[in-house]
């Protein structure tokens, strides 16, 4: 039985230039087509200038039920595409670049989620995808992958995020994840999410603006100190290990002091010294290195509203009674029932 799509929000992320609005109109006709009751376009400015700050104040001015936030700082896509989640009030969430090839393909991707799928990725029509990127950064990049795989288990997904739609229910567990940004990319989420990656988009249509190699090795370090308390477990490992070896070498100054000729004065006593202080330093890395584990463990994942600036909402609407309250015949009502209403005036009186 295929499922209804009620309503659907739109994610897009402005990096230097606003979507046209006759372009959201065409998107708006394919909606309308595929029988979606409402729909709404969260537009992320990320780290934008004063003219595209202005272009998009014109854009949501122009177009209904548009949103537009303002992020305080740039950040990766992935991050911008976290933010959108948050402020979508829609049962479908959709990524989108708003090209030509993405909004005449966009019928085929939704089709899977009205089959129950809860996340449906497009692929290239033809081949699989190449991200092209310079033989340095394809290099650091295998590295990184391999590193994270070693030290998570999870395979991360080295392709951008793309185009997709997922359900309410998929975005919010991708969004609370610690590692949402991670979780994002993946093509599948795990037990109990139905996923389904189709070929539908020519190869050009995939664009990937690779950013700088400082701003990718941040946010590489910080994913991967963000989900992972594998390098502290690490330092737990040298630090129990240092105290071994420091006891081993107590043991070893003790049997030359015995059995050993011709020691110099005072070698005993400052090695001795010098042994017992490691395994100090080495008992108490271990423990703080423990504690830091434990309260790794207990931190909830990371809020992003911080970084929104600001926020600002079309006075427009396509539906005049567009609230989240509906009849006994599923239409749109302001507020309650009026026979309800009346019912209550009568009991007052």
């Amino acid at each position: 039985m295929k499922q209804h799509l009620s309503s659907l929000t739109t994610v897009i992320v402005v990096n230097g230039k606003v979507p046209e609005p006759r372009r959201y109109e065409q998107l708006a006709s394919v909606l309308e087509a595929a029988r979606i009751d409402d729909f709404d376009v969260v537009l992320v400015a990320n780290g934008v200038d004063a003219a595209v700050t202005l272009d998009l104040k014109e854009f949501v001015s122009q177009v209904p039920d548009s949103t537009a936030v303002f992020l305080n700082r740039p950040q990766t896509g992935d991050v911008a595409r976290l933010v959108g989640i948050d402020h979508a009030v829609g049962d479908y969430i959709l990524f989108t670049a708003l090209s030509e090839e993405e909004i005449l393909a966009l019928p085929d991707l939704l089709e899977p989620l009205r089959e129950g799928y809860d996340l449906s990725v497009a692929d290239p029509l033809e081949g699989p995808l190449v991200v092209q990127r310079p033989a340095g950064t394809r290099f650091l990049l295998g590295t990184y992958l391999s590193v994270y795989q070693l030290l998570t288990g999870k395979e991360l997904e080295s392709r951008p995020t793309g185009f997709r739609a997922m359900s309410r229910a998929a975005a919010l567990f991708v969004s609370a994840n610690p590692t949402a940004e991670i979780t994002l990319r993946a093509r599948d989420l795990g037990p109990g999410f139905a996923c389904i990656t189709r070929p539908l988009l020519p190869g050009h249509a995939f664009v990937h603006r690779p950013g700088s190699l400082r701003s990718n090795w941040s946010s590489g370090i910080s994913a991967l100190l963000s989900t992972t308390s594998a390098p502290m477990r690490l330092v737990t490992y040298f630090a129990a290990a240092g105290g071994v070896l420091s006891l081993g070498y107590g043991a070893y100054v003790i049997g030359v002091y015995f059995f050993g000729r011709n020691i110099a004065r005072g070698w005993t006593t400052i090695s001795l010294q010098l042994a017992a202080m490691m395994f100090i330093f080495s008992v108490l890395f271990l423990l703080l290195s423990e504690y830091v584990l434990q309260i790794h463990a207990a931190n909830p994942p990371r809020s992003l509203r911080h970084l929104v600036l600001r926020e600002l909402r079309s006075p427009l609407s396509r539906r005049s009674a567009r609230l989240n309250v509906v009849d006994a015949e599923g239409r749109f009502q302001v507020g309650a029932p009026p026979e309800l209403l009346t019912n209550v005036t009568k009991t007052s009186a």
